[in-house]
């Protein structure tokens, strides 16, 4: 799997950042279990994929803070 940028990489630029993986196996389960596996380890949360892409490849949109899903704490 080629991914353009990793997890530290992009913590500077906010709370939220995308990652584009431009190869996909012809294992994608496998291959996609273990992205999330890696993210889960650093703390990063899956909001969003786009697919479907003309070149193949797949954004993934990654959270660095835990979800609210709209609760607070007030």
């Amino acid at each position: 799997m080629a991914r353009e940028s990793g997890f530290g990489e992009n913590e500077a630029h906010g709370r939220y950042y995308a990652e584009y993986v431009s190869e996909i196996s012809d294992e994608p389960r496998g291959q996609l279990q273990t992205l999330l596996d890696e993210k889960n380890a650093r703390k990063a949360h899956l909001v969003g994929i786009v697919g479907g892409l003309s070149s193949g490849g797949m954004i993934f949109f990654w959270d660095t803070k835990r979800p609210s899903f709209g609760r607070s704490s007030h």
